[in-house]
């Protein structure tokens, strides 16, 4: 290996550092901009010079809640660490795609406490694979859709671009991930929050067949997602009626030249008519969320039943759940009172309401932002992941359930706990001591980069050197806990778990 790389669409050049070769800023798709905006992701053209790879491309444009970088429409880039000696040395690959809700976030995210790159891939790299982190096009730019959309696209859907990105980036790998020394044949895609929702999706999408051979899902799953995204919606003919909204808020209804007029309205324009909620993640249906939804050709049916039928690839799985995943969310939330959980509450379950209210009651403002804490955690978190980990009982390839409760001596982390997102330092490896961790943080890190890599390696876990880490049996119950100690345990959440289960079936049977 070295720095300069010969790719199926021409040459690129990287950087060394450590030992590790680094490439950032790789086109895999074409701008998605002009005519091409709100449409399925092209082939990138060939060049002929030396494409120079050395900076992060810019991020998709978005609300300003984190630091991204430089923002543009033309963002479908990724970036690749590898500690290969030869093209020849075939490499496991772990592909990461970012979180944010579907709003936010990037490839290239600076992490608010210590500045460092969140998700610099080098000391994945320097275990044994070739790590991949992808942009791919975020909020109205990549899950906008309109009935005049759809009706000019061949597969009469629209939305979703933001996963066809995804799904033409794993295409990409395959046909160049070789150069980099990596194995096409044994991709790993992970990612937390949106991202980990994005691998479970990827899981039961037939456009993704073939495309990756293992998973990992931190905090996230399509199948809790309606219960986070009170704005968003499920459906594509809902989802096109919310752009129908949008368009008006550009100022347009149904002009003859209307998609033309929408390609022409500016970033800007296209930001400011999006109706973002004011607070992301928010405890109401106020605003407008732009998420995947069931069009029958990216997403062919709801998520539930797809897994509970085991519609989605045998692949092996890691998914898991940090321990306080609602406090951040609340805490944007001051205001946040009894009236306010109780209309989410009757949102949510409708007529199971009184069922909810009763097991997570809500006398004061103190315990419904308590009730609120717990019970997100279980609906939106820890159920669907026991459920999706059930639902590979009876293939080939297993589960591995997991929960993160260590808490680090970060000023963040001793205000809102394990908190959604805590894990992802601990699964890259950047952080230092300067930071509050602690010499217990850098070991926790190590062993769970040491679990994500062999898991990637061979879709076990588990070496001679690690606490051994069962695959998931409904039977047992037996998930692993990564917390001051790591130390397996039975029956996460259980009770509240089975709970869930049952008033979610309740529902189902309603529709």
């Amino acid at each position: 290996m070295n720095e300069a790389v010969n790719l199926s669409s021409g040459q690129i050049k990287g950087l060394k550092e450590e030992g590790i070769f680094k490439f950032l800023g790789i086109p895999y798709a074409m701008p998605p901009i002009g005519d091409l905006r709100w449409s399925a992701p092209q082939k990138v053209k060939p060049w002929s010079d030396v494409l120079q790879c050395t900076k992060f491309a810019p991020s998709c444009p978005q609300p300003p809640r984190c630091d991204v970088g430089e923002e543009s429409e033309d963002c479908l880039y990724l970036n690749i660490w590898t500690s290969a000696k030869s093209v020849d040395d075939k490499l496991p690959v772990m592909v990461w795609i970012h979180g944010g809700g579907f709003t936010i976030g990037s490839s290239s995210i600076v992490d608010s406490e210590n500045g460092m790159f969140e998700l610099d891939g080098r000391h994945l790299a320097q275990k044994g694979v070739v790590l991949v982190t992808i942009n791919y096009r975020l909020g109205p730019f990549g899950f906008l859709a309109h009935p005049a959309l759809s009706a000019e696209s061949e597969n009469n859907v629209s939305g979703n671009y933001g996963l066809l990105d995804q799904i033409e980036a794993l295409k990409w790998v395959q046909e160049n991930i070789s150069s980099f020394g990596g194995d096409k044949d044994n991709v790993t895609i992970f990612g937390e929050s949106a991202g980990a929702y994005s691998v479970s999706i990827l899981m039961i999408s037939p456009l993704a067949k073939n495309l990756f051979h293992r998973a990992i899902a931190q905090s996230g799953s399509v199948i809790g997602a309606k219960y986070i995204f009170l704005q968003g919606v499920e459906k594509l003919k809902d989802a096109e009626k919310q752009g129908e909204k949008f368009a008006e808020r550009l100022g347009m209804k149904k002009e003859t030249n209307l998609l033309d007029n929408m390609r022409e309205k500016t970033t800007k324009e296209i930001l400011e008519a999006a109706d973002f909620s004011e607070v992301l993640f928010s405890f109401s249906d106020n605003g407008t969320f732009y998420i995947p939804v069931v069009d029958g050709f990216v997403i062919p049916d709801d998520s539930r039943k797809l897994y509970k039928e085991g519609k989605q690839y045998d692949v092996s799985l890691i998914i898991g759940t940090c321990a306080n995943e609602a406090s951040k969310f609340i805490a944007r939330s001051p205001d946040f009172d009894v009236g306010d959980y109780k209309e989410w509450i009757k949102v949510i379950f409708e007529k199971a309401a009184d069922e909810i209210l009763e097991r997570y009651p809500a006398k004061n403002k103190e315990e419904a932002r308590s009730s609120t804490r717990r019970l997100w955690t279980i609906l939106a978190m820890v159920e669907p992941a026991r459920f999706i980990a059930k639902s590979m009982q009876d293939k080939k390839n297993k589960a591995y359930l997991y929960r993160f409760s260590r808490i680090p001596k970060t000023k963040k982390a001793q205000e809102l706990g394990a908190y959604h997102g805590v894990d992802i330092p601990y699964a890259f490896g950047n952080f230092t001591l300067a930071q509050g961790y602690e010499k217990a943080d850098l070991e926790l890190s190590k062993r769970i980069m040491n679990y994500w890599v062999n898991f990637a390696k061979k879709g076990n876990p588990n070496n001679s050197h690690l606490l051994n880490w069962p695959f998931y049996d409904g039977k047992t119950d037996i998930n692993i806990e990564f917390g001051d100690e790591i130390e397996l345990k039975e029956g996460l959440y259980k009770e509240e778990c089975d709970f869930i289960e049952k008033i979610r079936n309740k529902i189902d049977n309603q529709i």
